[in-house]
């Protein structure tokens, strides 16, 4: 793309803290950095946001520019770089964890959260007992005697009449036929 005649000038004395200067290479970048968001986000209303921390950027740093020649290169590290901050802060944003939120009418208090857990415990374990409810008779009664009644398989196979190996095998099979309900 052509620059207008006197671009690189203005660059110059923009750099030198001409304000005119600096406003009018604003306008003139604007419509480039924000076709470029525009590419990459496909949200005008981000490319927006972003185009004006942009040029913000720009005119706070331009002092920092060392060649006038490589003002478009720089201009878009600047761009390139404040798209990949907005999405650090995106990604960052949703792990905040919930004990930070405390001002959110929506966020779980750290009080509140003993009660959930007490909550969500007794819907896994609710879950968990229908689930051993739909097992075969003899994977019931396996699961109960090993972890209700903690059972050792010593024990277990004296009941079932078998060895203690077999015993650790049918409870193993047990636990397998549970996960498979889970699936």
């Amino acid at each position: 793309m052509a620059e207008h005649p006197g671009f690189f000038t203005m660059v110059q004395l923009a750099r030198q803290g001409g304000r005119g200067h600096r406003n009018e290479l604003a306008l003139l970048a604007q419509p480039r950095i924000n076709g470029f968001f525009l590419r990459l986000t496909l949200n005008p209303e981000l490319a927006e946001d972003l185009t004006q921390d942009t040029l913000l950027s720009m005119l706070v740093h331009i002092t920092r520019l060392e060649k006038t020649e490589k003002f478009w290169p720089w201009l878009y590290r600047i761009a390139w770089n404040r798209l990949q901050q907005h999405y650090r802060n995106q990604k960052i944003r949703a792990a905040i964890p919930l004990s930070e939120l405390n001002g959110c009418p929506l966020a779980i208090r750290q009080s509140q959260l003993p009660a959930l857990q007490k909550l969500i415990h007794q819907e896994a374990l609710d879950k968990l007992h229908l689930a051993i409810g739909t097992l075969k008779e003899t994977h019931r009664q396996l699961i109960d005697m090993r972890c209700r009644r903690h059972m050792t398989y010593a024990q277990i196979a004296q009941r079932q009449q078998c060895n203690p190996l077999q015993a650790r095998l049918r409870f193993f099979r047990a636990k397998q036929s549970l996960r498979q309900i889970f699936r």
